[in-house]
């Protein structure tokens, strides 16, 4: 038995799409029980890359910073700050060596969330601790391997992967926007 992989970032919990997490979260008859998106994803995803995996957004944690998003979950991460997540560990290391003032996610369904990157390292640690988790990220997340070569917005591929959709700035669904608000 291998532990799943997961990394945490202001209550944002993120882990690879695998058919062992559908069976956690939806059950044995999960290919039934699950959103249809996710089982088309799970059983035919074409991966362009070594080491590709999909990154799902899996819930959202009770926090200040993310009020109101706790119903947001089960949905793909198609890029931080507008490069292509290959991979759990790739987007890990995208968010953990920001230098911007807010990461962008974007989201399957052309949801965009925009994150204080302060706010959310600094409020970390006591999101963990109310929900009891030890670690914002699995064991050996950011050693693991990551890609030299990731794909920027605008690509062909991305293309693919967004079905050509996109959202303006104005549709874009603010995390933590009224903490922003505050400082």
């Amino acid at each position: 038995d291998v532990r799943p992989s997961y990394f945490i970032y202001g209550g944002l919990v993120f882990t690879p799409l695998t058919s062992w997490y559908l069976r956690s979260v939806y059950g044995t008859d999960w290919s039934c029980k699950a959103p249809i998106k996710l089982v088309e994803k799970a059983f035919a995803a074409s991966m362009h890359h070594k080491g590709e995996e999909i990154v799902i957004l899996s819930k959202v944690m009770a926090s200040d910073l993310n009020l109101g998003y706790q119903d947001t979950g089960n949905i793909q991460v198609l890029a931080v700050n507008g490069t292509r997540v290959l991979n759990l560990a790739h987007m890990a290391h995208l968010i953990h060596n920001c230098k911007e003032k807010f990461v962008k996610l974007q989201l399957e369904w052309n949801k965009v969330f925009y994150i204080d990157h302060e706010r959310a390292t600094k409020l970390l640690p006591d999101i963990l601790e109310q929900n009891s988790i030890p670690a914002a990220y699995s064991k050996g997340l950011l050693e693991q391997y990551v890609p030299t070569e990731a794909l920027q917005l605008g690509s062909s591929k991305w293309e693919d992967i967004n079905n050509g959709g996109s959202c303006s700035e104005d549709e874009a669904v603010a995390v933590g926007q009224a903490a922003v608000s505050k400082l």
